[in-house]
């Protein structure tokens, strides 16, 4: 069993979780997933499995895409629902001054990463130090915002929220940028809720819950499993069909000579019967091997 798996991440759990569960479900042992989804937010988890998780990497560094919601007037300890009220501020937010607030954060800016995250500092995780009341300074990270769009804004018994979509980079916190987007309309603000409706090529829409991977599988049915070359086109790598004679080659490790025009695109090699089974790289008029499906 190899390729990868769209999970619809339940809120209340974390990815790792998620991965155990499957892991008890299917009955594998080498499963992974694409990037942590916090335990309170719901949305798409892509799973590799056995094969699948050494294709998870072009996977990670893809663009994620979220719909979440801010509360303005209130600001917490996480940056979410789940912190301590720590600040109340006036809200008076009108609906073009948001827009225009938002399209400020299309393109890259740095972001600092907030205390609840996993990214390690002195070797322990900044949501460890958290948990023990600590806060330490963290290294600002470059981020990339692909497009925000607001979706809808309201006022229910004074208190203004706001949904909005975002596409992103890698490395983004929306819980951050929730608080970034309430500071420049000169109030407080966290992040209400949140979910991941893409990852890559991975919609939300085509996404399984873990009950329906249960129901499935207990049915011999294995519909909901995405073959390995589910990440090449999302990629933009280049297909590339072996010769019989050299199949054997490229599932031992060998280059082989390629009529292929110098490129530094990542190259799919494909057998006669489209089965992926290298990727390469382009080098002196060879296909170097860097990676076999054997």
């Amino acid at each position: 069993m190899d390729g990868f798996i769209n999970i619809l991440k339940p809120p209340g759990i974390s990815s790792n979780q998620v991965v155990v569960k499957v892991r008890k479900i299917l009955g594998q042992k080498k499963i992974g997933h694409s990037g942590t989804l916090d335990p309170g937010a719901a949305g798409v988890l892509v799973l590799g499995i056995n094969k699948g998780t050494r294709l998870l990497e072009y996977l990670l560094d893809t663009s994620k895409h979220y719909r979440a919601e801010i509360t303005f007037g209130v600001k917490t300890s996480t940056g979410d629902i789940f912190g301590d009220i720590i600040d109340r501020k006036d809200t008076d937010i009108f609906q073009e001054n948001l827009k225009e607030v938002l399209a400020s954060f299309i393109g890259q800016h740095w972001q600092t990463p907030p205390m609840t995250s996993a990214i390690k500092v002195h070797g322990k995780k900044l949501y460890e130090l958290a948990r023990e009341g600590k806060t330490v300074d963290r290294k600002p990270r470059m981020v990339e915002i692909k497009s925000i769009k607001l979706i809808n804004i309201c006022m229910d018994n004074g208190i203004t929220r706001a949904i909005f979509d975002v596409q992103c980079s890698k490395g983004t916190y929306i819980r951050t940028l929730c608080e970034d987007i309430a500071v420049k309309l000169n109030t407080v603000g966290y992040m209400s809720f949140l979910i991941r409706t893409k990852v890559g090529s991975f919609d939300i829409s085509s996404s399984f819950s873990i009950e329906e991977i249960i129901e499935k599988t207990s049915q011999n049915q294995y519909d909901f499993l995405c073959p390995l070359d589910s990440v090449i086109d999302n990629k933009g790598f280049i297909k590339y069909t072996l010769h019989e004679d050299d199949v054997s080659k490229v599932l031992n490790g060998v280059a082989i000579k390629t009529e292929l025009n110098s490129t530094d695109r990542i190259i799919a090699l494909f057998t006669s019967q489209s089965k992926l089974i290298a990727l390469g790289k382009y080098e002196n008029s060879k296909i170097k091997i860097n990676k076999v499906f054997k």
